[in-house]
């Protein structure tokens, strides 16, 4: 009965052991998990700023373009006489 109790207590060190390592390579892989998602989320939040960035640009543009051609419409309207302004629109 000696010899099962020994081999009994190695069992359940062995199993201890086994256990501890598996919450070890558990908390690792939390751990990684959490990285990547914070990485993803920060990746996300740059690509969203980035985006919101050239939309702010471009809207800019547009509104610089526009203010542009409507003065330029409106020497060429002073320039031209209405007959050929009709033709031309």
């Amino acid at each position: 009965s000696n010899f099962f109790s020994t081999n009994r207590g190695a069992e359940l060190q062995r199993h201890n052991r086994s256990d501890s390592e598996l919450k070890q390579q558990h908390e690792v892989l939390l751990s990684t998990l959490l990285l990547e998602q914070q990485l993803h989320s920060t990746a996300t939040n740059e690509h969203k700023r980035r985006v919101n960035e050239k939309i702010e640009v471009l809207e800019s543009a547009e509104y610089e373009w526009k203010s542009a051609t409507k003065s330029g419409q409106q020497q060429t309207d002073d320039l031209f006489s209405s007959p050929i302004n009709s033709i031309i629109s």
